[in-house]
C-alpha cells in the first residue's frame, strides 16, 4: 500500500515540474513511490513540505531520491538549530 502523503508529494512535483515529472516515475509507479515513502519516512512531515516549497522556489530539474533526500536532510539540520541561537538575546548569533 503507498501512503497517501507521498502521493501528494508526487502531485505537488507534478504542479512544480509538470510533464518533467513523469519521468521521474518511468518503471514501476508503485515501486518507485513505496522507496521515496521508505526513504523519507524517517523525517518529520514540516521537513519534507519545507523542501518541497524550496523546490518551487526554483525549479529546474526535477530532484533524484539522492538529492531530494539531501534536501530534506539540510532542512531538518536547519530546523533542529536551537531557537536561543537564532534569537538576538543570545550574544554568539548576532553578527
Amino acid at each position: 500500500m503507498i501512503p497517501a502523503w507521498v502521493a501528494t508529494l508526487f502531485a505537488r512535483f507534478q504542479a512544480i515540474y509538470g510533464y518533467r515529472a513523469a519521468k521521474m516515475l518511468n518503471g514501476d509507479r508503485d515501486e518507485t513511490l513505496q522507496l521515496w515513502a521508505r526513504h523519507l519516512g524517517r523525517f518529520h512531515p514540516d521537513d519534507v513540505r519545507e523542501a518541497v516549497a524550496d523546490l518551487a522556489q526554483s525549479p529546474g530539474e526535477p530532484p533524484t531520491l539522492g538529492l531530494f533526500l539531501e534536501r530534506v536532510a539540510a532542512v531538518k539540520r536547519r530546523r533542529q538549530v536551537p531557537v536561543l541561537l537564532r534569537g538576538h538575546d543570545y550574544p554568539d548569533a548576532r553578527g
